[in-house]
């Protein structure tokens, strides 16, 4: 009982917990990627919404996801640490 105990503590403070497992240094930004820049209105909402608290919501084998307070909007993070060789 003890061992699950310690085992589930494991789990509860290690399951969000590294900034790395959202980062990479295998995919460094490359120009490739780029994207048009925004409109200001466009990143005007893209402000409003990610000035929102975002609380946990699920997570899966490929990303975890996060809910907006006002419940219209999922974030969703890759675990970049599933390609790291």
């Amino acid at each position: 009982m003890l061992l699950w105990g310690a085992n589930q503590v494991y789990q509860r403070n290690t399951r969000f917990g590294l900034l790395s497992k959202f980062c990479s240094p295998i995919f460094a930004p490359s120009a490739e990627w780029g994207l048009p820049a925004l409109t200001e209105d466009e990143q005007r909402e893209v402000d409003r919404i990610l000035t929102q608290k975002f609380t946990y919501l699920a997570r899966g084998s490929q990303a975890f996801a996060f809910i907006s307070e006002d419940g219209k909007y999922v974030l969703k993070l890759f675990k970049q640490h599933k390609w790291h060789p």
